[in-house]
């Protein structure tokens, strides 16, 4: 295998796009990071299910605060 010949750009505009990329990749990795996982929809659909019926047992029961369980 021969070696390549690689050049690099090393302007200063070449450098700064390089470094306005790496940023954006920092900040979108650090985005996923805190990212939480996407449920299955049967998971989204019961879980719907039970915060409208939660809901209503808030709106029936005018001494209790929405909230208190």
């Amino acid at each position: 295998m021969t070696p390549r010949n690689i050049e690099v750009d090393m302007s200063s505009q070449a450098i700064d796009a390089r470094l306005r990329e790496v940023a954006q990749l920092r900040k979108l990795g650090l985005s996923i990071a805190k990212a939480k996982p996407i449920l299955p929809r049967e998971s989204i659909a019961s879980k719907t299910a039970i915060d409208l019926s939660k809901s209503a047992e808030c709106e029936t029961a005018p001494n209790r605060k929405c909230g208190d369980r």
